[in-house]
């Protein structure tokens, strides 16, 4: 696939807020965009072509419709006994299950980018926005300033939750704040060890608090890492206090050479830690959360 094809945003508007009371919505999440599978191409002459669905790739046409992240995994948890909509029976179910559990919780959903191009047909949002010499692209790329109307409306909107863990490049946090440009103002509140948890975030006068969640990308092991070159702190705290006798065992050993039960141990408290997380940020909107339990 070319660097020059266009891809639209299809779902920024599925949830029409407006019919609701603007004083009801409390939070909002925010990502960066689709996988090629269930965006939109947009061509020169304003044609709009909807790709085809793959089911063996998605479970639906909506935000997170993706088989190679875990975000409604995570966000049914952590309100649960909620639905999980990827357990719906057909796409269509999917997304209407995705809806409510949104709506049933306060929560809007958007993305950062509204069109933009990528490197072949790749996931990651380093392969988004990429150098290309096809000026209908670069005339035509745009990030989603319909957040600021979003925001406007909303007026009980105070949480922001953020799907990847960076705050500056191609990421949400990082787009984010050049949608907003000097209009945003922002102070970390939380920091573990260089890994940035809460922010306190100030648009147009208006105070919000925002998490940067660690990513649900790669079935929600990305970043979280418990390796020889590089260990996440959080996960350590967590590991310390969930299972005190398992850190006893390896803390001090190289990661490399621990027994295929103790690395098995480790993917599993990763999920746990990952479910943590959500947890922490949407049920309890814990500012000061470092992985301790």
């Amino acid at each position: 696939m070319s660097h020059d094809v266009l891809e639209q945003h299809p779902y920024l508007n599925e949830i029409n807020y407006n019919r609701l009371n603007e004083n009801y919505f409390e939070g909002l999440i925010v990502g960066t965009f689709p996988v090629w599978d269930i965006t939109d191409t947009v061509l020169p002459n304003g044609q709009v072509n909807q790709h085809a669905f793959n089911g063996n790739n998605a479970y639906m046409r909506f935000f997170y419709g993706s088989k190679i992240n875990v975000f409604w995994d995570l966000l049914s948890n952590s309100f649960a006994p909620a639905a999980n909509p990827v357990s719906a029976a057909n796409p269509q179910l999917c997304k209407q299950v995705a809806i409510n559990l949104l709506i049933e919780n306060k929560l809007l959903i958007t993305d950062v980018f509204f069109k933009t191009n990528r490197r072949e047909k790749k996931a990651e949002d380093q392969h988004l926005w990429i150098d290309t010499t096809n000026q209908y692209v670069l005339n035509n790329r745009s990030l989603n300033n319909g957040i600021n109307n979003l925001l406007n409306y909303n007026k009980s909107i105070k949480y922001l939750f953020f799907t990847a863990p960076d705050i500056i490049g191609k990421c949400p946090f990082g787009k984010f704040r050049e949608i907003f440009n000097d209009r945003l103002a922002y102070q970390i509140v939380s920091i573990i060890n260089g890994r940035v948890w809460s922010v306190k975030i100030t648009i147009n006068d208006r105070d919000y608090v925002g998490f940067l969640l660690p990513s649900p990308a790669g079935k929600g092991t990305r970043g979280i890492h418990y390796g020889a070159q590089q260990q996440l702190q959080m996960f350590i705290n967590y590991i310390c206090t969930v299972s005190p006798v398992f850190w006893l065992q390896i803390q001090g050993k190289n990661p490399a050479n621990l027994t295929t039960i103790q690395k098995n141990q480790i993917k599993i408290l990763r999920k746990s830690f990952l479910e943590r997380c959500w947890w922490e940020a949407f049920r309890n909107n814990n500012t000061q959360f470092n992985g301790s339990i």
